[in-house]
């Protein structure tokens, strides 16, 4: 299992919300000193502390003049990653707050796409039966008391989602367990 602690913050655009970590050096961008990286493209790199991360939130607003910004959201983050199906089975089966993490290694751009449940009204990832969390704001597969009967656990369906992942995007996939809870919200822009 691969352990994923720290710190991130989240832009809310009103449609979209990308989350982003510190800057990771192996990783190369055009902005040498900038202090963020897009999570999903830094090899799921967190922020250690929480002075970190809000000097990370600190330098993305100031180089988005213009842009459509509603607010920041400082949060923390503990993910439990499965890197094999066996060890997803033994530590993530009977788990809730469940997601699908699609690698995809072909470019000189690594990304782990962090995939969820479809989300009504929300914008879905092709023919896949899932959606990318940046567009439902974080939904899990989850396990709750208004499920339907028969309907899947939160882990059969974020390996579903893995499988599809492999047959149809034909990228890897990795089961994780995503606990974000935010802890503060900078209110940026309040007339957008």
């Amino acid at each position: 299992m691969r352990n994923v602690e720290g710190y991130v913050f989240i832009v809310d655009y009103g449609n979209i919300f990308p989350m982003f970590g510190r800057r990771n050096r192996e990783v190369p961008i055009l902005e040498e000193n900038r202090k963020f990286d897009n999570f999903e493209f830094n090899d799921l790199a967190a922020y250690s502390s929480v002075f970190e991360v809000r000097e990370g939130a600190d330098d993305y607003f100031g180089g988005m003049n213009g842009q459509k910004i509603r607010r920041i959201n400082l949060a923390q983050i503990n993910m439990k990653i499965a890197e094999s199906h066996g060890e997803a089975i033994e530590e993530l089966a009977n788990e809730t707050d469940l997601i699908t993490i699609m690698i995809n290694d072909e470019s000189k751009v690594i990304e782990r796409a962090l995939l969820g449940p479809i989300v009504k009204g929300k914008p879905n990832f092709g023919v896949l039966p899932g959606a990318f969390l940046r567009d439902t704001n974080y939904r899990t597969f989850r396990r709750t008391s208004k499920l339907w009967k028969g309907l899947p656990s939160p882990f059969k369906r974020a390996e579903y989602l893995g499988r599809e992942v492999n047959r149809q995007a034909q990228c890897g996939a990795m089961i994780a367990k995503l606990k974000l809870k935010r802890l503060e919200e900078i209110a940026v822009n309040l007339s957008v």
